[in-house]
């Protein structure tokens, strides 16, 4: 074999300058450095887009909050712009492999398999970057190494951003104040009572202390309504404190009083060395208890102002000595032990940071003493306070719970300032501690703070005003996961400096007259590659293995010559007789072949049902299953999914690629063959999906636009699936059982009324429905509205009590509540009589006719005159009583009532006449209805957002149930009300009040009716619960009960509905397409090779006719291959065909040995019809 001397391009173009111009044309487009610029100016601004996220996530706990209607953003965001990149990277991954040996030959003679024979396009992109740093292609090597990176990029990106529950810190954020200390002294002496209830409500209620105010101090009331009930505040407020500073007095026994039977006092002088008290009066229980203790007013001597005012403590025991009756010398009584102590008074100004829930009340904030200065007020002093905090209580009519306890020890009474300070401090079972100095320091000033702390609160004024303070909130907010991150930002900075390579190596020469993808170009490039056209003569049937074997050695080079591009060969023999010159033909089957395709398409449908089937299962579990905030974990249903979505992306770009590879020859095998527009000058590979899809359609091309379309679709998959999965907060729910702390309410475990009535007993849940109503208090447990429920326990551990902190249990308990049963009586029944007051002239007293109803059938048995006020000076207004009376018994030998009555008796006058009256008489019954009803664990608390739901088709009315005593009266906290009783005051400004106005309206009745009968079942469930459920029989049998645990601080994997439906929608239609594009193009019998190598396409056309019609051409060196009127009349065939006895087209079937040379080859139209 004889060797040709290899002359370089530019010996023949420095003589043809103006042929060039005109005949070298192609260079790929995406393989230009202004285009590799744009891409590394993405992938750069991606790694910085990516680094601010992740700066602003850490330092912002997230990048941002997600609502429902930003899900999708963040999931499918990421992943769809790196699909989009990584959709267009492939046209410059496919420009490199395609121009790899063009690249090659133009730079010198290669080696076969180097050059004509190279095929990177079809090889598995591992095996083609082995090969092409083997060959030192170094741009193929970057260009797949970089389309690897980018299919690993849209993988992680479906793990980019997970969504987490943070602590998220807002700064400044509005904050509602609700009150200021514009107190007046003229005020205090009106909350004395009020205060006192307030602390009793407190201790002994189970009820907490006001909004505003603590056991210590005063402070502005705050809310922060907007933010959610979770979220924990810390606001700047101002408090006041009012304080005692004490100091240890010298006691003087001035002397005994007379009284023998009086419980005995001693007269002592006080002092320290900054105030002396004289006159002190310090009580003793009794001659056989010689003990006391008291907090009392005591005032320096020489000083009248409030600056000499103090608050004397003391603890007193005295050695009693007796004497006889008649005895009239002096007392020998003395004290043989006290302690004293004289407090003087302070106000003083905090400045306080709270800290509390959103959904708390503020009383239950965590204070910290910021600071603290003497306050100023304009009017109010530290001394105002003393007399409403030690004797504002005076007027209290009894039955409070702190009167219950005033006993210390066996027999020991002590006075109630000091019983209250006791039970503040906790030191309530002995008197003897108090004999220390600290202890009765520690009781008198935690008396004193605790009451003047709610006389401040009191008399606060209410003003809304704005300030500013900070929340921590826990939200749903998008995090960046640092793994994905990382390993993003790695690979995008490889890709930056693979990109920096290929942009300094890329050549910016141009290599063919025409874009070698097109059969045609390469028709045109034979046609002046003599040299390579006689390599391959006879080859057309022969598998590439033949050709690489009949090429072995040879070198191949390009060379612009003025007629085009040519392919030369350094070789001048192309006929040694050792060759093999005929070939069975073998089918190529590239992969995927027909059965790989078949067993894809299966599981393709059977992800599909499993798709449907795991999202039935997440719906109906509520998730998949319990998962937690690792960000490993993270990883399982982001990137899993995501990689096979990715295979499948794989395996139908496969099944395209050789689809639109095979699709012209596929076209010029069917027995009419095709139009040269439509074969020869037809590629579908050099272009983007979209581009051809309009070319498959425009070109009848059915097979190719199925897997185009199914292509384009699996873009999608990998978005899609992003979103597939996500960590939601699911509720767990879990049922348990509870059991009842005791028989009540069960109609049978109620004592019936005793035969005595325990006036005490019964009346003290009145006071606390006082606290309710007046002092906007919250209920006490198991108690809510007009229910009394049962307390309950769990019947064993519900588990960590940290892990139940947020959650609640769902049951539904029997309650017991007031029925009364109610009769209206009209102005002409009541017969209203306004009448002078005997010995007056002005005063007036009004009576109406009431009846009197009887016990056992609620019916009326007498009617009587019942007078409703006296000694009043009228004028036109609004009044409304109430009067209680027992029911009249059938059994006149009975000792006690069995049930109370009472009336209400509303209107209006005009002056000394009646305008309007009502009068409404109930009998006292209860009944049973079932609540639902919501406790927060672990401490099972009703909270104010979900209140006990009664059902009321379960109310059952229970006549046998005594309703305790109605003696509305006790609610009274002064001597009178204008025009009112303290039902009615209450009735008006309590809680659930009511305008005075609406007592004097006729169409308002039903109105004044219903708040009338809701307060009476308010107050009388106080009762029940205060005074019924103690007296419950405790034997009765209990029921198990069955509650619903909700545990919402669950995170489970669930599965997102569209994204499945959207997801399920493409695979369906990628099946589709799939098995549609299968059927009608089989790509395993289209050739018998792979023709992505030059000498591959080369050895179809060595032999063709259409060659010596090229040939033809060529004398119009600047048409396009194949444009000339030559070929115009003319139809492509690729079949057997003898050039001999120039037959028609024939197919592989035939008798192969008969039918000449495989190869492709035209026929005009006159020839197709001989």
């Amino acid at each position: 074999m004889t060797v040709k001397t290899y002359i370089r391009p530019e010996t023949i173009l420095s003589s043809e300058n103006n042929a060039q111009d005109k005949t070298l044309g192609w260079r790929p487009v995406y393989l230009r450095r202004r285009v590799l610029v744009l891409f590394t100016i993405a992938f750069c601004t991606i790694i910085a887009a990516l680094e601010t996220l992740n700066q602003f996530s850490q330092t912002h706990n997230g990048i941002a909050s997600s609502v429902e209607i930003r899900h999708y953003f963040w999931t499918y965001g990421p992943t769809a712009i790196l699909t989009l990149v990584a959709l267009f990277w492939s046209r410059v991954e496919f420009q490199a492999k395609q121009s790899a040996p063009w690249y090659s030959m133009l730079h010198g003679p290669q080696q076969a398999e180097n050059s004509v024979l190279l095929d990177y396009i079809s090889e598995m992109q591992p095996v083609t970057i082995w090969r092409a740093l083997k060959n030192k292609h170094f741009i193929v090597a970057a260009g797949v190494t970089l389309s690897i990176l980018l299919r690993l990029l849209v993988v992680f990106s479906t793990g980019l951003f997970s969504l987490q529950q943070v602590q998220v810190e807002k700064i400044n954020f509005p904050i509602q104040i609700h009150s200021n200390f514009n107190i007046e002294n003229s005020t205090l002496d009106d909350f004395g009572l009020q205060a006192y209830d307030i602390l009793n409500g407190v201790l002994f209620q189970g009820v907490p202390f006001p909004e505003g105010s603590t056991a210590n101090f005063a402070f502005q009331e705050f809310s922060a309504s907007a933010l959610p009930s979770d979220a924990n505040i810390t606001v700047p407020t101002q408090g006041l404190m009012s304080d005692l500073d004490c100091d240890i007095a010298d006691v003087t026994v001035r002397g005994w009083p007379p009284a023998m039977f009086l419980p005995p006092s001693v007269l002592v002088d006080i002092a320290t060395p900054s105030c002396y008290i004289s006159n002190v009066t310090l009580d003793l229980m009794a001659n056989d208890a010689p003990l006391g203790a008291g907090i009392q007013v005591g005032q320096c001597d020489n000083t009248s102002g409030p600056g000499g005012k103090r608050v004397v403590a003391t603890s007193q025991e005295a050695l009693i000595v007796e004497k006889k009756a008649d005895d009239n010398k002096p007392s020998n009584n003395t004290l043989r032990r006290s302690v004293a102590l004289i407090c003087k008074p302070s106000l003083l100004s905090l400045t306080l940071k709270a800290e509390v829930k959103a959904s708390e009340s503020s009383s239950k904030a965590r204070f910290e003493t910021l600071g603290f200065q003497n306050a100023t007020l304009s009017g109010l002093i530290a001394a105002d306070l003393v007399d409403p905090v030690i004797r504002g209580f005076r007027n209290s009519k009894g039955f409070r719970a702190i009167e219950k306890h005033l006993t210390i020890g066996v027999k020991y009474e002590v006075q109630s300032q000091v019983a209250l300070g006791m039970w503040l401090t906790g030191a309530t079972s002995k008197l003897e501690p108090l004999f220390e100095v600290d202890v009765l320091e520690n009781v008198t000033v935690s008396y004193y703070r605790a009451m003047a702390a709610q006389l401040l609160h009191l008399g606060s004024q209410k003003q809304k005003v704005t300030s500013y303070g900070n929340a921590t909130v826990h939200e749903n907010r998008v995090l960046i996961s640092q793994l994905p991150l990382r390993v993003m930002e790695v690979s995008l900075s490889l890709g930056v400096l693979l990109l920096c390579w290929m942009i300094f190596l890329v050549s910016c020469e141009t290599l063919a007259q025409w874009n070698p993808s097109y059969i045609s170009s390469i028709v045109a490039i034979l046609a002046n590659s003599e040299d390579l056209r006689k390599s391959v003569g006879g080859t057309g049937a022969a598998s590439i293995e033949d050709i690489y074997v009949r090429l072995a050695g040879r070198r191949y080079y390009l060379q612009s010559t003025p007629r085009g591009t040519a392919i030369l060969d350094t070789a001048d023999d192309h006929n040694e007789p050792d060759l093999k010159s005929t070939f069975d033909y073998v089918a190529w089957k590239p992969f995927p072949g027909l059965a790989c395709r078949a067993s894809g398409f299966a599981i393709i449908a059977m992800i599909i049902a499993a798709l449907e089937i795991v999202l039935h299962r997440s719906q109906a579990e509520n998730g998949i299953g319990d998962i937690s905030f690792n960000e490993y974990v993270h990883y399982l249903w982001t990137i899993i999914p995501a990689l096979i979505m990715v295979s499948i992306s794989m395996f139908y770009s496969t099944i395209d690629f050789n689809t639109r590879c095979l699709a012209p020859y596929a076209r010029l095998k069917q027995s009419t063959g095709a139009t040269i527009k439509h074969s020869l000058k037809l590629s579908f590979l050099d272009s983007l999906g979209l581009h051809n899809i309009f070319l498959a359609i425009r070109s009848r091309h059915f097979a190719v636009l199925a897997t185009t379309l199914a292509t384009g679709a699996a873009f999608f998959l990998t978005i899609i699936t992003s979103g597939l999965y996500s960590a939601t907060d699911i509720p767990r729910f879990i049922n348990s059982n509870f059991i009842q702390n005791g028989s009540f309410p069960s109609p049978k475990a109620i004592a019936p009324a005793p035969l005595y009535t325990d006036e005490y007993g019964e009346v003290t849940g009145i006071v606390t429905a006082k606290y309710i109503l007046q002092d906007n208090l919250t209920f006490p447990s198991w108690t809510w509205d007009d229910l009394a429920l049962p307390e309950i326990l769990p019947h064993g551990l519900l588990g960590p009590r940290k892990a139940m902190e947020s959650s609640y249990v769902d049951i539904k308990l029997p309650a017991l509540r007031a029925a009364p049963s109610c009769q209206l009586r009209t102005i002409a029944e009541l017969n209203p009589n306004i009448t002078v007051e005997d010995g007056s002239t002005d005063k007036y007293r009004l009576t109406v006719n009431l009846p009197h109803l009887s016990c056992s059938y609620n019916r009326t048995k007498l009617n009587y005159t019942q007078m409703v006020f006296s000694g009043e000076q009228l004028q036109s207004q609004h009044f409304g009583y109430s009067v209680y009376y027992a029911c009249l018994s059938e059994n006149v030998y009975l000792p006690s009532p069995t049930r109370w009555m009472n009336s209400y008796i509303w209107g209006q006058l005009s002056n000394t006449s009646v305008k309007t009256v009502m009068a409404l008489t109930c009998m006292q019954y209860a009944e049973t209805v079932d609540a639902s009803v919501r406790l927060k664990l672990p401490g099972l608390e009703i909270t104010e957002n979900h209140p006990p739901i009664p059902d009321e088709s379960t109310a059952k009315l229970v006549p046998d149930v005594y309703v305790p005593i109605s003696e509305w009266w006790v609610l009274g906290d002064r001597e009178s009300y204008p025009m009112t009783d303290a039902f009615f005051h209450f009735l008006i400004t309590g809680k659930y009040g009511i305008p005075i106005e609406d007592l004097g309206a006729p169409e308002k009745i039903e109105k004044v009716i219903k708040a009338i009968k809701r307060q009476i079942r308010l107050i009388t469930a106080q009762q029940f619960n205060s005074y019924s459920r103690g007296t419950s029989n405790e034997t009765t049998a209990r029921a198990t009960l069955v509650g619903n645990i909700t545990v919402p601080n669950r995170l489970r994997l669930v599965q997102d509905a569209t994204s499945t439906r959207i997801l399920e929608g493409i695979l369906a239609a990628m099946l589709v397409l799939g098995i549609l594009g299968s059927v009608m193009m089989n790509t395993d019998n289209v050739l018998p090779k792979n023709p992505c190598s030059i000498a591959a396409v080369a050895s179809l056309l060595a032999d063709s006719n259409l060659i010596d019609r090229r040939a033809l051409e060529m004398m119009d060196a600047s048409a396009k291959p194949l444009q000339s009127g030559l070929f115009s009349q003319c139809c492509a065939y690729l079949g057997w065909r003898d050039e001999e006895s120039n037959p028609g087209p024939s197919t592989v079937s035939e008798d192969m040995g008969s039918r000449g040379k495989f190869m492709i080859y035209i026929e005009s139209e006159d020839e197709s019809r001989e």
